[in-house]
This record gives structure tokens, C-alpha cells and sequence, in this order.
């Protein structure tokens, strides 16, 4: 994995992150999404081998509760999802 991706690797790992296909199999790991996003989009998908490289994960992995979001630069909290802001109850 390079130290430093390129803006265009980036911008890939965006398109990825945002993919309904993708999203369902790192949600769910399991059913048709998970399979297509595994066996094939890694060999074929630019984006997914993007942020594969950007992440340093493959694109049907499921989302860690909690850590570091290279996509955005913000840690994120456990239950909140990828780049939302943790929102207080008063």
C-alpha cells in the first residue's frame, strides 16, 4: 500500500464508498452484493481497487466501528457511520 494515494485514488475510493452495491456487502456479508463485490468488482472495479489501496481494506470488508476514516479524516464513533458528526442528546 503507498504511503500517499494520489487525489485521483482518492476520488476513486469516494466513488466506492458510496456505491450501493458496495455498501450492501459491507453491511450485510452475505447474498448476491457481497459475491459480486468479492469476485469480481476487486479484479475489475477501478474504484474498489482504489479503496483497497486508499483504505487499506477490500471494498466487501465491513466497516470497523471505530477508527480513522482515510476517505475523510475524521474518526468515527462507534454506530454512527461512515463521516456523520456524533450527535448529543441533552
Amino acid at each position: 500500500m503507498p504511503s500517499n494515494p494520489s487525489k485521483l485514488a482518492h476520488a476513486l475510493a469516494r466513488i466506492c464508498a458510496n456505491c450501493p452495491v458496495c455498501q450492501q456487502a459491507r453491511r450485510k456479508q452475505r447474498g448476491v452484493a457481497f459475491q459480486i463485490v468479492k469476485h469480481v468488482e476487486t479484479k475489475v472495479c477501478p474504484a474498489c481497487r482504489a479503496y483497497a489501496k486508499v483504505t487499506g481494506r477490500q471494498a466487501h470488508e465491513p466497516v470497523r466501528p471505530a477508527h480513522n476514516d482515510p476517505l475523510t479524516g475524521q474518526n468515527n464513533q462507534a454506530g454512527t457511520g461512515v463521516g456523520r458528526p456524533v450527535r448529543r442528546l441533552s
